[in-house]
């Protein structure tokens, strides 16, 4: 233990600045609790930034978010060994652990005065600083650099300490197991158990001078939190942070580079701890979107593909269609078993472009009728219980559905929300084709119809709320885009979270595959090819995800693939 120099802090619980005042073992305070727990937070807190590798400032942050006080904590200097054995040691002890030294330690000295801390485990030469003039000194207790020691000062056992390889000391914080028996040491020449400790110290005494070591105060256990869930990127800067969360009952998961809702064996991982609370620390997401990926992950529910991501390195690949009417496209031509099957088989025909190829539908959901119907706005709606069966069937085949919606008179919006139960499944999206959205008083089949932007957006907006509230992967908003007057001020769509991902779709429709063995005339009209029709399509500038509606005679996959930019979406009509 070293004094702090200087007006602002000094050393605690020494005569002047000469050295340590030796404590009698007895406790200084009455019997109370070592720490008491808290979540600050209703769900989410996401540290990041300068902050999320300041390892001092970081453990003041996690004591902050999961303490409510704390009598007892522990002191550890900057050094990574110490770092580590003294976050072991406070998660045995159940309380908080900072550093100190750094300049950070007036932060460190507020938060040990709201915790009213009254005693201080001190790990080597950890300096221990001055609080306000109205509090009473801190009581400053050694710990022992032996398992024997310190299973005196902490009248707790510890079993064993395990020595922990460089660079892996956040893992090994988060493997940590109750009754939290272990001190965990950096480096490969710990000593592997109790025992070997004692052989050692029991040689130079009979007693090993335990009788004249000054102990921690009796305490009462700490009650620790559950359902607690700290998401962090490993890096060792947080090994304090991570010692006090898991003092205080919260479990660890390391996210990987890929990222957390792109990993379906961490997702995995974090749903089965059913969180209800989580902590991020360092790059593990983003401010304004943590909460909302975080409570994705904590569903566990995943889409097509894998991971709770939909366009990250993924291509669908598809049929359109209604199922039991084989004149509106494939997916009507056989029985649901089969359509699976199909779509599968036809997605792993575009496995050569690199991509993780999803099967999907375009499931026809309202169909424009020529007759004005019960509803009088000439679209026919299939009911939510003719369509469940396919919806669950795609999801349990991996397949992602897209309901596709032709108004006629009737909004966009009036129609998906009366989908609510089929777009409650992670696998579903909605598509919106508004060459069939006639104005009021259309003659469907008379005119072309065309929409709005901010009406699209209207749908947008919904989506993204509706994924809020029930914590859902994003789902598609596929536009089909036949014509540059299908959408009016195209400009003005919007995508308003990461809930919702628009994509534009190209209809493919006049387009062919030029024959290389034909002579080409000079005098016909140029060939339409789909590289043309693309070019025209995606230069509007409408969009950032694109797709592509087969026309009548498919482009072959791999004329598709060689578009620029490569479609995310290829349906078949």
């Amino acid at each position: 233990m070293k004094c702090v120099a200087g007006a602002a802090a000094t050393l605690l619980a020494v005569a002047g600045c000469s050295g340590v005042r030796q404590l009698p073992a007895g406790p200084a305070v009455g019997l109370g609790a070592g720490a008491t727990t808290q979540i600050l937070t209703d769900w989410s807190l996401l540290i990041d930034g300068g902050e999320s590798h300041d390892a001092s400032r970081l453990a003041v942050r996690a004591s902050e978010h999961y303490f409510a006080s704390a009598g007892i904590v522990v002191l550890t200097p900057p050094d990574a060994g110490q770092q580590l054995s003294a976050s072991s040691l406070a998660v045995a002890l159940g309380v908080p652990v900072f550093v100190t030294g750094t300049d950070a330690d007036a932060e460190v000295v507020t938060e040990l005065e709201r915790l009213d801390t009254h005693t201080v485990l001190v790990m080597g030469d950890a300096l221990v600083p001055e609080l306000s003039e109205d509090r009473p000194f801190l009581r400053a207790v050694e710990a022992p650099t032996s398992i024997e020691g310190l299973q005196v000062v902490i009248n707790q056992e510890i079993t064993e300490s395990i020595p922990v390889p460089p660079g892996t000391q956040v893992l090994a914080l988060a493997g940590l197991q109750p009754p939290f028996e272990q001190l965990l040491v950096l480096g490969a020449d710990a000593q592997s158990s109790a025992s070997a400790d004692a052989s050692v110290t029991e040689s130079a005494s009979p007693d090993s001078g335990l009788s004249e070591l000054a102990g921690l105060p009796p305490y009462q256990p700490t009650v620790r939190v559950s359902g607690a869930v700290v998401l962090t990127d490993g890096d060792l800067s947080q090994v304090p942070a991570i010692g006090t969360a898991r003092a205080a009952g919260a479990s660890v998961v390391v996210v990987p580079e890929t990222g957390l809702n792109a990993t379906p064996a961490t997702i995995a991982e974090f749903s089965a701890l059913e969180p209800t609370s989580v902590l991020g620390l360092g790059d593990v997401g983003e401010q304004d979107t943590f909460g909302y990926w975080s409570a994705v992950a904590a569903t566990g529910a995943q889409v097509p593909g894998g991971g709770q991501e939909i366009l990250s390195e993924k291509l669908y690949v598809g049929l359109r269609g209604t199922p039991n009417a084989p004149e509106l496209g494939g997916l009507g031509q056989q029985d649901v078993a089969a359509t699976m099957s199909r779509l599968t088989a036809l997605a792993n025909t575009y496995q050569s472009s690199g991509q993780i190829t999803v099967p999907s539908a375009q499931l026809l959901t309202t169909i424009a009728s020529p007759s004005a119907g019960t509803s009088g706005d000439y679209s026919s709606a299939s009911s939510v219980e003719s369509l469940l069966p396919f919806v669950q069937a795609a999801a349990d085949a991996g397949v992602s559905v897209q309901l596709s919606f032709q108004p006629r008179r009737a909004t966009f919006l009036s129609q998906v929300l009366q989908y609510e139960e089929l777009l409650e499944f992670p696998n579903v999206g909605v598509t919106l084709e508004p060459t069939w959205r006639v104005k009021p008083g259309g003659v469907p089949g008379v005119e072309a119809g065309s929409v709005s932007a901010a009406e699209i957006n209207e749908v947008e907006v919904w989506l993204t709320q509706f994924g809020l509230e029930r914590s859902l992967p994003p789902k598609f908003l596929v536009v089909q885009a036949p014509t540059s007057s299908s959408v009016t001020e195209p400009e003005a769509l919007a995508s308003s979270g990461p809930q919702v991902e628009v994509v534009i779709e190209i209809d493919g429709v006049g387009a062919v595959t030029p024959d290389p063995t034909q002579v080409v005339d000079p005098l016909a009209p140029p060939i339409v090819t789909a590289a043309s029709v693309w070019a025209a399509g995606t230069s509007t500038g409408w969009g950032e995800h694109w797709a592509w509606l087969q026309p009548s005679t498919p482009i072959a996959p791999t004329e598709l693939l060689g578009l620029d930019p490569v479609p995310v979406m290829i349906t078949y009509r």
